[in-house]
């Protein structure tokens, strides 16, 4: 569907490669996707709706995208969230992450310089904790 918009003297025209609709959330949003201007979001009368797409709408759209554009018989788009990456990853700091292999491996080479640090984030967190316990 192609839609134009005038704003003062500009001029712009997206071509858009079809309306699809994606399930956000359980809410079903029509939207139409364009290779240079990405989804653009749909009112109910089909027009481009005036209100600012989400944050959700925008990255189920975009995993929609990245995952290969797939739609389902039912007409809407197929996409999956990632898996949560903090589920193999170990909190060393405050903002600080590391995959859990790599923290077994530093803690197996004590003398390495990543051992040594690892030791030491240990005996950190362990103070920490007792300093908690004592307030307490």
């Amino acid at each position: 569907m192609k839609h134009i918009q005038g704003i003062g003297a500009v001029c712009i025209l997206s071509v858009a490669d079809g309306d699809y609709q994606i399930d956000v959330g359980g809410r079903v949003i029509p939207f139409e996707f364009s290779d240079r201007f990405g989804p653009i979001p749909l009112n109910k009368n089909g027009e481009i709706s005036a209100r600012r797409p989400t944050n959700k709408f925008l990255n189920a759209a975009t995993l929609w995208v990245e995952q290969g554009k797939r739609v389902g018989e039912d007409g809407l788009c197929i996409w999956e969230e990632p898996p949560d990456w903090k589920e193999d990853h170990i909190q060393i700091s405050a903002r600080r992450w590391v995959h859990k292999d790599t923290w077994k491996k530093w803690l197996s080479e004590p003398d390495s310089k990543m051992g040594k640090l690892a030791a030491q984030l240990i005996k950190e967190k362990a103070k920490a904790t007792q300093q908690v316990a004592k307030r307490a």
